[in-house]
This record gives structure tokens, C-alpha cells and sequence, in this order.
């Protein structure tokens, strides 16, 4: 059986392995010359270098928390929601196999350093270092 029949059977199997159909995929677009698809696969196996070239399906919001002595991580109200969209939208870099990964040995969030343009006042004001810890779990950039 041809590589581009097991790839289209590969990936209509739910129980399909995403890793090993992305390599097999690559693998095809490499054979086929696909120069734009053998890119894409490349960055989603190894994980984006470029910012700009990071698709916006991987793009994650989460919510910025301080941590409270009494309460421990409580959530931080922001008034202005372009504030909020700069503190909390983020792209994510990594390779489809670290976020694969972190999800089958972790409970699948992301928390994320706030950006260090913004870090020094809200550490000031809060008196620790906050984080944006997402609401968007890892396992979706996965399955969307």
C-alpha cells in the first residue's frame, strides 16, 4: 500500500497517533515537493522560531491571577480589555510533541510568565510576580 493511501487512512483513524501522522505527512510533502505544507509541518514537529509565521489557531487566552497569602492564586480584575488581551493572549511556540507531551503527563494548562514589559508594575502592585494561567487547555491546539 502507497504512503499517501496509509497517511488517508492514518488520519481518519480517531486513535491515530497526531505525531506520527505529522511525520508521516511530512514525509509525503517532502516526496510530493510541497513547499508550504513541508514548512507548516516542520514548524508544528519542531516548533515555531518565527512569531509572525505562528497561525492563530495556536493563539491562547488565559486569565492573569496574583498570588493572595490567605487565598493563594485568586484572579486579577482588569478594566481595560485591551489591557487584558496584552496581558493574556499568547501564541504558543512549542512543537506539537512537547504539547503532546505536557498534556498526557500534566492536567493539560498552561501558565505563562506575564510579559516582562508588564511584570515590573503588576509585581510592584501585587507584591509577587502575577501569571497568566490559561483557561484554554493545551489539548485543544491538538484537536482544532
Amino acid at each position: 500500500m502507497g504512503i499517501v493511501i496509509e497517511l488517508q487512512k492514518q488520519a481518519i483513524d480517531t486513535k491515530s497517533d497526531v505525531v506520527s501522522l505529522l511525520r508521516k505527512a511530512y514525509l509525503v510533502a517532502r516526496k510530493l515537493d510541497i513547499k508550504d505544507f513541508s514548512e507548516w509541518i516542520n514548524n508544528e514537529l519542531n516548533g515555531y522560531t518565527d512569531y509572525d509565521k505562528i497561525p492563530d489557531y495556536r493563539e491562547i487566552r488565559g486569565q492573569v491571577k496574583a498570588w493572595n497569602p490567605y487565598h493563594g492564586w485568586i484572579p486579577v480584575i482588569i478594566s481595560r480589555s485591551e489591557s487584558e488581551d496584552i496581558l493574556c493572549t499568547r501564541k504558543v511556540f512549542d512543537s506539537i510533541p512537547s504539547l503532546d507531551n505536557s498534556i498526557r503527563s500534566s492536567d493539560s494548562q498552561i501558565e505563562i510568565i506575564v510579559a516582562s514589559e508588564y511584570s515590573k508594575d503588576l509585581t510592584e502592585y501585587f507584591n509577587n510576580m502575577p501569571r497568566c494561567s490559561t483557561v484554554t487547555r493545551k489539548r485543544s491546539i491538538l484537536k482544532d
